[in-house]
């Protein structure tokens, strides 16, 4: 009798649980394959390079850049390697100037002197040098950049000063009639998403820009030129942050009348894109 009683008992714990596994889950789902992408055979398309292909055939012109690196320059170098690999693939050499004092030994066998948003004031001896190495032949490419300009903070008047890259490098340029503004260009009806980003379509006629069909400067400051070439011209809709005026003797960048000082108000479009 008790082990009646026993069984009775396991049927009716075990009678509803089985009755109510079969009810809800009445078998073993069958899961079906999910189809995943083809990642091995997937392309992502690439825009169109607009810069030239590394196959580019290029004249060798064996040669040393030297690139000041003693005035506080705004930039680290690892952001011109793209600058020092096109000199290099030209059979040329970028070295780094940071001592004032070889600065005229090095421009003795120097092709060229590059100086990259300076903050620090070049002294009237270094001047008469840089002077003196262009009248024998010598280039001299100068870029600045609006958005590299340095803050100092007054503790006594409680002012910011803005001290621009411009103002250090004009001394350099104002015997070869080139001035860089303290301002940035912008445009309100052709540029990248940005009204700062300037689109630049006409050309001023020199080697440089030959085969230009169109440059995008990310933040400039405006270039005039008394003399020489302006190479980047603004269009009508390019105006100036000075007096938000357009200026058709201004533009992105300019080269002095006899070919051997060169500037440019942006810096960015020689640095690696983001």
């Amino acid at each position: 009798m008790k082990k009646d009683m026993l069984w009775i008992a396991l049927a009716a714990l075990f009678i509803p649980i089985l009755g109510r596994a079969l009810w809800f889950y009445p078998g073993v789902p069958a899961r079906p394959e999910i189809a995943t992408p083809d990642y091995a055979a997937l392309t992502i398309p690439q825009s169109p390079l607009g810069t030239p292909d590394a196959s580019e055939k290029v004249t060798a012109k064996p040669g040393i850049v030297v690139l000041d690196y003693y005035h506080v320059n705004q930039f680290q170098p690892s952001e011109i390697d793209a600058l020092t690999e096109a000199v290099a693939k030209r059979g040329g050499r970028v070295e780094l100037s940071n001592n004032d004092t070889a600065l005229e030994m090095r421009l003795k066998y120097a092709s060229a002197y590059v100086i990259i948003s300076p903050s620090s004031p070049f002294s009237a001896e270094e001047i008469r040098v840089l002077q003196a190495f262009i009248t024998r032949g010598g280039r001299l490419a100068i870029f600045t950049d609006a958005t590299r300009g340095v803050l100092y903070y007054d503790y006594f008047s409680g002012a910011t000063i803005n001290y621009p890259d411009a103002n250090i490098v004009n001394p350099l340029l104002a015997p070869y009639g080139i001035n860089i503004n303290n301002d940035y260009l912008y445009d309100l009806s052709e540029n990248e998403g940005n009204f700062r980003n300037v689109f630049f379509n006409d050309f001023g006629k020199d080697e440089m820009t030959f085969g230009l069909k169109q440059v995008a400067f990310y933040g400039t400051h405006s270039v005039a030129a008394d003399s020489g070439v302006l190479l980047l011209e603004g269009a009508k809709s390019t105006r100036s942050s000075l007096n938000d005026a357009h200026n058709p003797a201004e533009g992105g960048a300019a080269l002095s009348e006899n070919g051997n000082v060169l500037a440019f108000g942006d810096f960015t479009f020689i640095t690696p894109p983001l």
